[in-house]
């Protein structure tokens, strides 16, 4: 019990550190031996900037925007098969289609239309897990789509931040190839026309 006691004491203390250091006006301080060991990756702010592109509203993603959401050019229906079949053409295999608004209907509540693909590829995701087991918490892939107030929107969040959350050190290569997928599979559901 005490090892697990100054274990935890110690990362504490590491994170305490960088958040520190992060939030610290001075940018000329070096980093401490602490910060410069600890492979404990700072979890992302839920922050978004809504930009344009080519037409389709778009939250920019960056290191610390972990949530990519997209402004749906057609239907609930069109952006959810478009969805599907970007994924299918993509390579990955639908492992799930979760549809809350149906879920919450049987529970007799009311939801707006919500649906949440799930996706992957073990050749690509079984390596990442055995880097860092805990990243099984946030696979397969997860694509959502909803519909407020007439406006459909597709969300994801990027595997390089689901990555960095896990403390997954390495794979840039491939993780920079999966978050180009998942953007490709973004774009193509919400921009073809119906």
């Amino acid at each position: 019990m005490a090892r697990t006691t100054s274990t935890t004491i110690c990362l504490s203390a590491v994170l305490a550190a960088s958040l520190l250091a992060a939030c610290s006006n001075d940018v000329d301080s070096k980093p401490s031996q602490a910060e410069k060991t600890a492979t404990v990756a700072p979890v992302a702010s839920a922050k978004a900037t809504p930009t344009t592109e080519n037409g389709v509203a778009l939250n920019a993603a960056s290191k610390s925007e972990p949530v990519k959401t997209y402004v749906s050019n057609v239907s609930m229906a069109s952006t959810t098969q478009n969805v599907r079949r970007a994924i299918e053409a993509s390579g990955l295999t639908v492992m799930q289609m979760i549809d809350h608004e149906a879920n919450a209907k049987s529970a007799q509540l009311d939801l707006a239309p919500t649906i949440v693909f799930l996706f992957g590829n073990p050749k690509a995701g079984t390596p990442l897990m055995q880097a860092a087991p805990t990243i099984a918490i946030d696979l397969p892939q997860r694509m959502l789509i909803t519909e407020r107030d007439g406006r459909v929107q597709l969300a994801f969040t990027p595997p390089s931040v689901i990555a960095k959350r896990h403390g997954l050190i390495g794979h840039d290569d491939k993780l920079l190839a999966m978050d180009e997928k998942m953007e490709k599979i973004a774009v193509e559901a919400v921009s073809k026309k119906e």
